[in-house]
């Protein structure tokens, strides 16, 4: 086919800010090298002709009821090294995909109701996160989602990021707070657990148990409440260049996943510890939990033979995983490719 329209939409890493944003808390985050390059091209047949996906799925459905007597028909594909279910929003990176690409070949952005109601990248990156959960955005109704009932970080991570920086974000409703400089010399190693952080059946209900601002009680408000005065603390000393204070923050986070949320793994208890046994100044899971992936912070210049050594040594321990480490210096948000 003749391409019209290509991008790439990376997945993200969240440092601070763990299960936060939902309940109109902070959180710290960082697009990634690693993503999804998706093409389209504007078809005449009335069809979406993209391959089969839940997620897809929903994009279609909801633009549809949103703009209707829009013409969306599409051919679109994709690739993706990003890994899966592993806490680094691959979903919700193919959500926006899918939505960038039928935004271009249908030309909704041009309709009075779009106009109206996606007066910002703020407000697009929340209108994905609500094609995801099912929300209604302004005047746009909600339905079904994708069954989930997170909140809009993972979309605003992968729309408004800028490449070396790590952003500081606002929710319910999102707002961008500052943008912070990557310390010099220091960069990311992500590790995954192998331990598939799933969104379905009876780890979905565990996820959104967590997501209900009804059970914002308990241990639950605990958590949140030094959670979300952690992701200032910490964007702070990300500005400063205070690694000490950084990995201290990120042991008390991680502390708290484990005995306040409930949602570790000794796979992911065990790669924080192997990490920082290995030399990583700070490391801490992230994602919705119950697997999914580690973090670590690194010097640049150790990065690869760091991340060799922690993968080595996570293998020694849990030899029936399928973990891969990957380097990932925070990176560009959603961008057009140039052909």
């Amino acid at each position: 086919m003749s391409v019209r329209w290509r991008a790439f939409v990376p997945g993200r890493i969240e440092v601070f800010g763990k299960h936060t944003d939902y309940a109109g808390g902070h959180s710290l985050v960082a697009a990634i090298p690693q993503g999804i390059t998706v093409v389209a091209e504007k078809t005449r047949d009335g069809r979406v002709d993209v391959p089969p996906s839940p997620y897809a799925d929903t994009v279609i459905r909801r633009l549809r009821a949103n703009f209707p007597g829009v013409d969306f028909s599409a051919r679109i594909s994709w690739s993706s090294n990003l890994p899966q279910a592993a806490g680094m929003s691959s979903s919700s990176a193919l959500i926006l995909a899918i939505a960038e690409a039928l935004i271009a070949c249908s030309g909704i952005e041009e309709t009075e109701a779009w106009k109206d109601t996606i007066r910002t990248r703020e407000d697009r990156a929340s209108y994905f996160g609500c094609i995801e959960n099912g929300s209604r955005f302004g005047s746009l109704a909600g339905d079904a989602g994708v069954g989930t009932h997170g909140g809009s970080e993972d979309h605003a991570a992968i729309l408004l990021s800028r490449a070396g920086c790590l952003g500081l974000f606002a929710f319910a409703p999102l707002r961008s707070v500052r943008s912070v400089t990557m310390p010099a010399g220091w960069t990311f190693v992500v590790a995954t657990s192998g331990v598939r952080a799933e969104k379905a059946a009876g780890a979905r209900d565990a996820y959104n148990r967590l997501a209900d601002p009804a059970a914002m009680t308990g241990a639950r408000l605990e958590h949140f409440r030094a959670e979300d005065a952690r992701v200032l603390d910490a964007a702070e000393a990300f500005a400063r260049g205070d690694i000490a204070r950084i990995g201290a923050l990120a042991a008390d986070s991680q502390c708290d996943a484990d005995h306040l949320l409930g949602n570790q793994v000794p796979e992911t208890r065990d790669l924080v510890a192997i990490a920082l046994e290995t030399g990583a100044a700070a490391a801490s899971s992230f994602g919705a939990g119950w697997g999914g992936s580690v973090w670590a912070l690194a010097r640049d210049t150790d990065a690869a033979a760091f991340g060799a050594r922690w993968l080595a040594a996570y293998r020694a321990r849990h030899p029936q995983r399928d973990a891969r480490v990957l380097l990932s210096p925070p990176g560009e948000g959603f961008r057009r490719l140039d052909d």
